[in-house]
C-alpha cells in the first residue's frame, strides 16, 4: 500500500507542474520537446503502477493482463531513461537531430524484442514483482543507456557545473540507491519516485522558456533600434 501512497503523491504534484507547464508559452526547441515527453510519460508510468497494483491483487500475477502490464511498465521505465539520454546528448553535443533517428530505431527494437522475451510475476504479499530474461534484458539495456548518460558527462566536464546536468547527477544516484533499497527490502518501489523528483528537477533547471522568450523579443527590440536608428543616420548623411 506504501508504493501506491507514493504513486498517488507523485501524481497530483506531477499534474500541478504539468498544469504550470503547458499553461505557459514556451520555446519550440529539443530540450522543451524531451521534457514533455518525459512529464508525460512520468505520468503514464503512475497510471501504470497504480492500475498494476490493483489489478494484481485482483486476478494474481499468473492473469495474462498482468504480464503484459509488467512488459508494459518495463518499456515504460527504459522509454523514459532513453529520453533522459536524448537529452543528455542534446546538451553535451551539437549533432542531437543526426543521432535522433538512430535512438529511436534502437528503442523500438529493444521495445520488441522485451515483449518477446518470456517474463514472470510473483507476488509477495501485496506487492507484485516481474522477473526472467525479458526484465534482466531490459535493466540492462536501460544500465548501457546510464553509462551513455555518465560519458556524456565525462566528454563535457567544462560543461559539467551547468544546472542543467543536476537531474541528470540526481538521477544516476537516485537509481543506484533505488537498486539497493530494492535489493535489501523488495516490497518498497522507489523508481517512480526517483523519475519524479528527476522530473520536478528538470522543471526547475532546464532553461525557464518565458524568460528566454523575453529576452530573445528584447534583443530583437534592442536590434530592430538599432538597425532603424543606422537607417536614420543613413538619410540624415544622404540629404545633408
Amino acid at each position: 500500500m506504501i508504493n501506491v501512497c507514493f504513486s498517488i503523491s507523485c501524481l497530483l504534484f506531477l499534474s500541478i507542474i504539468l498544469i504550470f507547464y503547458f499553461s505557459k508559452k514556451r520555446l519550440n526547441n529539443i530540450d522543451n520537446k524531451i521534457f514533455s515527453i518525459l512529464i508525460i510519460l512520468n505520468l503514464i508510468g503512475i497510471f501504470i503502477d497504480v492500475f498494476g497494483y490493483f489489478s494484481f491483487n485482483a486476478f494474481g500475477p499468473k492473469f495474462i493482463l498482468n504480464v503484459f502490464i509488467s512488459k508494459i511498465y518495463l518499456v515504460y521505465y527504459l522509454m523514459y531513461v532513453f529520453c533522459l539520454m536524448t537529452y543528455v546528448y542534446s546538451i553535451s553535443f551539437n549533432n542531437i537531430k543526426k543521432v535522433l533517428p538512430y535512438f529511436i530505431t534502437i528503442f523500438s527494437v529493444i521495445s520488441v524484442i522485451i515483449f518477446i522475451l518470456p517474463v514472470s510475476v510473483h507476488m509477495k504479499g501485496n506487492v507484485a514483482f516481474s522477473y526472467g530474461v525479458g526484465v534482466n534484458f531490459g535493466y540492462a539495456m536501460a544500465f548501457i543507456a546510464i553509462l551513455i548518460m555518465i560519458f556524456s558527462l565525462i566528454k563535457n566536464v567544462k560543461k559539467i557545473r551547468s544546472k542543467e546536468y543536476i537531474p541528470i547527477f540526481v538521477f544516476v544516484i537516485s537509481t543506484f540507491l533505488t537498486l539497493i533499497i530494492q535489493k535489501i527490502n523488495p516490497q518498497i518501489t522507489l523508481l517512480l519516485l526517483s523519475n519524479s523528483i528527476v522530473t520536478t528537477l528538470m522543471y526547475f533547471t532546464i532553461e525557464n522558456p518565458d524568460v528566454k522568450l523575453i529576452k530573445e523579443l528584447n534583443e530583437n527590440r534592442i536590434l530592430v533600434e538599432k538597425t532603424n536608428e543606422e537607417k536614420s543616420n543613413f538619410l540624415f548623411k544622404m540629404s545633408q
